[in-house]
């Protein structure tokens, strides 16, 4: 039963995909700024076997004395090499708003004592957990936070076992990670739905991305906009961004939603919209934020 199983927090950079040695990460690690890839580079990438192998600092591990984890604080034995299932949650300090959040988690893991090292491409450096599916929040929705030393949470440590004690965040987190692996993949329609800390995002989703068709490849808030035969190279530069509150949902409510309850809105401006102050209002984000930058 998952209100039984054993959770690992682990501290890593902040990153949009983790999915490329390419991506800009952020953190408050010296390594980091300094402008070093991190290994977690990789942590929600598949490799070719489908497994993730996922990363987590531990001790001097960019120098080659390799850490071990403490796997008997996860119920594993002094003796054994490996344990599971563990669900490993990966935290990240946001770059903006400060704090940790949920960045994503790897619901049933199997966690390393001693760390695999790889030199293939396509796989994670450094190795300390390992699981065949991953979640990963999607950078906008980042919103659950996790305390710091001083709140009962993380420490100095990458590593934080105490979400192992009958609490109340114990208990939000599970929840949280079987409500976001629960949204169903094979929705007919766009679905809106509000709780108290979760809702279910639609705008990615490719069997919604058909309003984009109806409305057209224009940017209602930069109006930046490309032709039909651009459509095949440059239209996943386009996404839905809703415009209805979340706030008028009671909990467990949901409506249906059609093309005039989202704004299409370039991948840039989508982002920028969700860190200003209208992100229900494009007209207002138009001549407030965008007419600053000249737009």
């Amino acid at each position: 039963m998952i209100e039984h199983v054993k959770i690992l927090c682990c501290r890593i950079s902040w990153m949009k995909e983790y999915r490329s040695r390419e991506e800009r990460p952020f953190s408050y690690h010296s390594y980091i700024r300094d402008g070093n890839t991190p290994a977690e580079a990789l942590n929600f990438r598949a490799c070719d076997d489908n497994l993730f192998r996922g990363y987590v600092p531990v001790g001097d591990d960019k120098s080659g004395n390799y850490g071990k984890i403490a796997i008997e604080r996860l119920g594993a034995s002094k003796n054994a090499e490996r344990t599971s299932p563990v669900v490993v949650v990966f935290c990240a300090p946001h770059e903006q708003n400060g704090g940790l959040r949920i960045v994503g988690f790897y619901p049933s893991a199997t966690v390393l004592r001693k760390p695999e090292i790889s030199e293939l491409p396509d796989r994670t450096p450094i190795t300390r957990v390992i699981a065949d599916s991953a979640v990963l929040i999607p950078e906008a929705e980042r919103h659950f936070a996790i305390p710091g030393r001083k709140e009962g949470g993380f420490g100095q440590s990458s590593l934080w076992y105490g979400l192992n004690e009958e609490t109340p965040l114990r208990s939000d987190v599970l929840k949280y990670v079987q409500n976001q692996t629960a949204l169903p993949g094979d929705q007919p329609s766009v679905i809106e739905y509000r709780r108290k800390r979760l809702h279910e995002r639609w705008e990615g989703r490719a069997n919604s991305r058909h309003l984009i068709h109806e409305k057209g490849y224009c940017c209602d808030a930069c109006n930046y906009s490309i032709s039909e035969a651009d459509q095949p190279i440059w239209g996943s530069g386009f996404e839905l961004h809703h415009l209805l509150p979340w706030a008028d949902l009671n909990e467990g409510d949901e409506r249906a939603l059609n093309a005039s309850d989202f704004a299409v809105l370039c991948s840039t401006c989508h982002r920028a919209i969700h860190r200003s102050l209208y992100v229900s209002d494009v007209a207002t984000f138009r001549t407030k934020v965008l007419a600053k930058r000249g737009f």
